[in-house]
């Protein structure tokens, strides 16, 4: 679904894969790139979220300094 070039690029798709517990870490830390911060503050606030895939969206919403 990820590489399909008709739902690849869609946000919903995108959140709807970091969210699903079947889908390989390896693969979800890399979606995280392709996230907005909107988007990654509401999918951290997920409690289901694996503790290694939270901590890749803390990273990304720290500010830059």
């Amino acid at each position: 679904v990820l590489r399909s070039r008709r739902f690849g690029h869609l946000p919903r798709v995108r959140r709807a894969l970091v969210r699903n517990p079947k889908l390989p870490l390896a693969t979800a830390l890399r979606l995280v790139g392709l996230l907005n911060r909107h988007e990654l503050r509401e999918i951290a606030r997920d409690p289901h979220l694996p503790p290694r895939l939270a901590a890749a969206f803390r990273r990304r919403l720290r500010p830059v300094i």
